[in-house]
């Protein structure tokens, strides 16, 4: 929250649907564009839940709204969005005022200079059509649904011209805090005054000048003597306020953040936090909730996560970013997040490598290594930028089942975990991988071995294990003999499975492969081999809820939920996970 501005929600949008990339040509940017024509629609939720025939449609959208506005020399205006479902550029009274920004991720552009007092013209066209290697995920094929639209919330927000734009709290369980608190300054004037900070019951001040058009980051630190650390059991959170005052004592900037005193840390084989035994017990979630897409209501959200705490889990994965609203509810009931950078089956090949071992990918490195890496970069900055004071965002992983063996991959990784590192995050960095390492050097850089299996499950079809009868040698048998290799080869790292599980129908029962009772046995058995190598030190299912296949899938819908894409539990599966996971101390 940033006081002394006002932030308005955009809620309704005129909508043009744009299949043949064609709106630019035809003016659908430009302010004296004829949109009397054109379905009103809301913002926050995807084009896909507005009619079943655009459900999984992958194409152009314009969105169009006109907004009157006085221009005011002490605020500055920015469009401010939640998160939008595809690649989207912004124009303002016909000029572009941003381009190319990523989907997912939340977004702050600043419109002032193109504003005019009066009637203003908003225009974003966004387009989810997947960009195989040449954007992130970087792979040709891709696995989730990319929907499409401006998915969750737009506001314009008028702001001092001279504010405290962000703030990092870098903590400690202890009770430390060190606090970076960065003041733009947009006005014609240098700027001269102080910073307070007011938190857990202790202040701090500094002194701050900064030149017009500048930003400054001043770093403040304290110690706050009583408080309780945040863990999953005890999600204590502290009202954390920067003041911002000029030399005569004038307040022109508040900002409050949510934050929490944690340490997550390891140490040798284990995971600590708060300096306690950590055994990680989730499950991978796509925000994807029928009937809602991924814009899903904030009360959906909350009975979601406490539903994967009653299962007895503390520990939730994701490969993209998600609804800002569902961080701060996982630090309101204490639940802990992975995020990643949505690198998912990139494959890079040696240049002199004319094939693939797994996932279809180029077949060669080409020149999409470099291209990949600033995008990744800006996805990386902008995330830490809008969700590093949250204390339940605990590991952050620069990618999801890539050739991490290969030159280019190993390039890449190694470069995002060093720059992960940079902002001295207070999070685990990894990478997570599910091809056999080769030796102990290759992913020497991550804190822990993350890695996903499916033994007797995702293999060989004469490795798979189709009744119960064949899980003592293709399930347990095998799942020991691989994850022993890997635990020998990272004798002195904890090891992640950050995938594994099985698949069922729901209500179908019987000893048959994706019956209800095969996926819960099957949890049972490949758990049971997990738990029997000490070093495995966290389990987290593939996946919470059943999911809906991308069209470059070769099946359109994924059914290894515990419970199904609207929420109604597995009975058997669920039961399963919720035994192993609550036996576990």
């Amino acid at each position: 929250m940033n006081s002394f501005g006002t932030k308005y929600e955009l809620p309704l949008w005129k909508f043009a649907l744009d299949l043949f990339d064609q709106g630019e040509r035809l003016g659908f940017h430009l302010p004296e564009y004829d949109d009397s024509e054109l379905t009103e629609i809301p913002a926050g939720k995807a084009w896909d839940q507005y009619d079943l025939a655009l459900h999984h449609v992958s194409a152009v959208g314009w969105y169009r709204l006109k907004v009157n506005l006085t221009k005011n020399d002490a605020v500055r205006h920015f469009l401010d969005f939640d998160g939008v479902g595809g690649l989207f550029d912004i124009w303002v009274n016909g000029q572009k005022a941003a381009e190319s920004l990523q989907r997912y991720l939340p977004a702050q552009v600043d419109i002032e200079n193109l504003l005019v007092d009066g009637e203003n013209t908003f225009a974003i066209r966004v387009d989810n059509r997947h960009k195989g290697i040449h954007h992130l995920t970087g792979g040709q094929v891709i696995e989730w649904i990319l929907y499409g639209g401006l998915i969750h919330k737009v506001y314009l927000n008028a702001l001092p011209t001279v504010r405290i734009s962000h703030i990092f709290a870098k903590t400690e369980y202890t009770g430390e805090a060190n606090i970076a608190v960065e003041v733009t300054n947009n006005s014609t004037e240098d700027f001269c005054g102080a910073v307070s900070i007011d938190l857990a019951g202790e202040k701090v001040f500094a002194d701050v000048c900064c030149k017009a058009g500048a930003v400054a980051v001043i770093n403040l630190a304290l110690k706050a003597s009583d408080i309780t650390p945040w863990c999953p059991d005890t999600p204590a959170l502290y009202d954390l306020t920067a003041v911002l005052t000029a030399k005569c004592g004038t307040v022109v900037s508040t900002k409050v953040e949510r934050i929490g005193f944690r340490t997550i840390e390891c140490c040798g084989t284990k995971l600590l936090l708060n300096g306690e035994e950590l055994f990680i017990k989730g499950a991978n979630r796509y925000d994807e909730y029928d009937p809602y897409g991924p814009s899903v209501p904030e009360d959906k959200i909350r009975e979601d996560l406490l539903m994967m705490k009653k299962c007895g889990m503390n520990f939730v994965r994701t490969h993209y970013e998600q609804d800002p609203a569902t961080y701060r509810i996982a630090d309101e009931i204490g639940i802990m997040y992975m995020l990643e950078v949505p690198l998912n089956w990139w494959n890079p090949a040696n240049d002199d490598e004319e094939t693939q071992p797994a996932h279809p990918g180029p077949t060669k490195s080409e020149d999409n290594w470099e291209s990949l890496k600033e995008i990744a970069t800006v996805n990386l900055d902008t995330t830490f930028r809008f969700f590093c004071n949250h204390p339940s965002w605990v590991v952050w992983s620069t990618s999801n089942e890539c050739l991490y063996m290969r030159k280019p991959g190993e390039e890449m990784f190694r470069y995002l975990a060093a720059r992960m590192r940079s902002y001295n995050p207070g999070r685990l960095v990894t990478t997570v991988v599910c091809h056999m390492p080769e030796d102990s050097n290759i992913l020497d850089y991550c804190d822990f071995i993350g890695y996903n299996a499916y033994p007797g499950m995702l293999c060989a079809f004469d490795e798979r294990a189709l009744t119960r009868e064949e899980f003592p040698t293709k399930v347990y048998d095998a799942t020991v003999k691989l994850m022993s290799y890997i635990r020998d080869l990272y004798p002195d790292r904890p090891i992640v499975m950050t995938e594994f599980g099985g698949r069922s129908i729901y209500g179908l029962n019987g000893n048959y492969y994706e019956s209800e009772d095969h996926h819960a046995e099957y949890i049972e058995c490949v758990c049971k081999a997990f738990l029997s190598i000490e070093e495995i030190r966290g389990l987290v299912l593939w996946c919470w809820a059943d999911y809906y296949h991308h069209w470059s899938m070769a099946e359109p819908y994924g059914p290894y939920g515990i419970v199904t894409v609207d929420r109604k539990i597995k009975e058997k599966p669920f039961k399963a996970m919720s035994d192993v996971f609550h036996s576990i101390k």
